[in-house]
């Protein structure tokens, strides 16, 4: 797990990352879905993904464009992030992505 949502909508990153085990499930049970307060990553599965397209995410850049949209503010410093080495996004995208990740949140349809 990476981050947990504050009140304001926008993720609290945490460093180092937690680890999610069946301890972390168990003091989740009974507080609502965990995906609704919690932010999680994993590794990137490419093309065994829907949002893999060609060589890229594809989901990034959607989501850059939504928060271009809704005007979402970039900070000139990056927030601390226990995944930036590995991340896909980041890699792809530079500091763009840092700016739109802490605004990604599950919302359940």
């Amino acid at each position: 797990m990476i981050g947990v949502l504050g009140e304001n909508g926008r993720l609290g990153y945490l460093r180092p990352s937690i680890t999610v085990d069946e301890q972390f499930i168990d003091a989740c049970e009974g507080h609502g879905d965990p995906e609704t307060r919690f932010r999680f990553a994993d590794r990137c599965v490419e093309n065994s993904c829907e949002h893999w397209s060609g060589a890229r995410c594809s989901l990034i850049g959607r989501l850059m464009t939504a928060g271009r949209d809704t005007g979402a503010a970039q900070s000139a410093e990056l927030p601390r992030c226990a995944i930036r080495s590995a991340c896909k996004w980041f890699s792809q995208e530079g500091p763009q992505a840092c700016a739109i990740c802490p605004v990604v949140v599950y919302r359940p349809a």
